[in-house]
């Protein structure tokens, strides 16, 4: 257990306890311990992995022994065994993560968090960070489920318990990580399904008055091209001569900067090959475009951009859509659902899912199974026609 030396210590003027006669010397970095003067409990002092002074009263000289065993091996396996910010709330735990990791967030995500902690405050945000327990956070869920927040909802604010808790634990911030045992929140959001045939020809029929209408839902419909990644599309993208669109950037609102480039999501640059009617479709909207970019007050080479010749705003883009299909007669659909009108129509059409997951960039096929692809009313006729042919003749 090491040598033993033995000193006199005075106690200091105004203290009810002083350290004992006897104190306990120990390998280098394994700690010490002492009885405390006029008691018989020991009082056990090791650096932690953070290089901070941990103590502890304990009972006897074997549990301080065994606590500073304990503290050592948890040292030297880099596992925290004390909170290094014991004050912090939930709150501040996943503040704190967010505002360290916002440049390497997207700004939907982003915004997604921010949102989560808010809605989580109520129940569970005025808890210590160290003390939060997996019933309390399942107790959290129940109630915002109880208020009427969707499953994508709740899934989205335990992706950020699991995330900002995980990267605590790995930053020995905090000594234990108890969304390790908290259930994902149930239940499935009722997603946007894809546009019927029928109501997209009509909506295509609405735009051929207008190029730039044309062409903006032609890149939806048969690209199947994320919003944001439509406004980032420049004309150097198209190489009208190999057939080919790349895409590399897209538009995002950030506060206090505006509208800025960014890179695409899960930074997944995909290169798309474009068909002679696509072609037609875009040279004809930029031979209208060349003549309107005479009284642009900037020209950024955009395919998309607003009225001047900047970078368009999402709402301007959904407002002229809803437009569009109050003038083909068809229901108010949203922007996004062109996209799963794209992937749908591929897949009903026998295009492969490893083609389908190429055009829209997912790297996980349960996500564009689940989200982006839905069965469509040709796809349902067709399957019970193939079944008709499998029965036998009843005479």
């Amino acid at each position: 257990m090491g040598t033993h030396y033995t000193r006199r210590a005075s106690p200091m003027p105004g203290t009810k306890s002083s350290l004992s006669n006897e104190r306990t010397k120990r390998p280098n970095g394994a700690g010490s311990y002492y009885l405390i003067s006029g008691s018989r409990k020991y009082k056990a002092a090791i650096h932690d992995v953070q290089g901070k002074l941990r103590t502890k009263v304990l009972s006897s000289e074997v549990q301080a022994q065994d606590w500073l065993l304990e503290q050592k091996r948890n040292r030297e396996l880099g596992n925290a065994t004390y909170a290094l910010h014991p004050k912090d709330t939930v709150t501040t735990l996943l503040t704190k993560f967010l505002a360290s990791h916002s440049g390497n967030i997207k700004h939907g995500t982003y915004k997604s968090y921010k949102g989560s902690i808010e809605r989580l405050k109520p129940y569970i945000g005025s808890i210590n960070a160290t003390k939060l327990t997996p019933r309390v956070v399942e107790s959290a869920y129940a109630q915002l489920k109880a208020k009427g927040y969707a499953p994508g909802t709740l899934k989205a604010a335990h992706r950020l318990l699991s995330v900002a808790y995980r990267d605590a634990e790995r930053l020995n911030e905090i000594p234990a990580n108890p969304m390790l045992k908290v259930r994902m929140p149930s239940g499935k959001s009722v997603s946007t399904k894809a546009i019927p045939i029928e109501d997209m020809r009509k909506i295509y029929k609405a735009a051929t008055h207008d190029s730039y209408a044309l062409a903006r839902i032609d890149v939806g419909f048969t690209l199947g091209i994320r919003p944001g990644e439509v406004f980032g599309l420049k004309w150097s993208d198209v190489d009208f001569k190999t057939k080919k669109i790349v895409i590399e950037r897209q538009v995002q609102s950030i506060p206090g900067k505006g509208r800025v480039f960014q890179t695409v999501k899960q930074d997944d640059v995909r290169t798309l090959p474009l068909t002679d009617s696509q072609i037609t479709i875009l040279k004809k909207h930029k031979a209208t475009q060349d003549l309107e970019r005479l009284l642009w007050k900037h020209d950024e080479g955009l395919i998309f951009p607003n009225s001047i010749g900047r970078k368009m705003d999402d709402r301007k883009d959904r407002k002229r859509f809803k437009s569009l299909c109050a003038l083909a007669g068809v229901p108010d659909y949203q922007v996004y659902q062109m996209r799963k009108t794209c992937f749908s129509n591929m897949a009903a059409s026998g295009v492969s899912i490893k083609t389908v997951m190429e055009f829209s960039g997912h790297t996980q096929v349960s996500t564009l199974m689940n989200s982006y692809v839905f069965p469509t009313d040709e796809s349902m006729d067709a399957a019970t026609k193939k079944m008709d042919l499998l029965r036998p003749d009843l005479g």
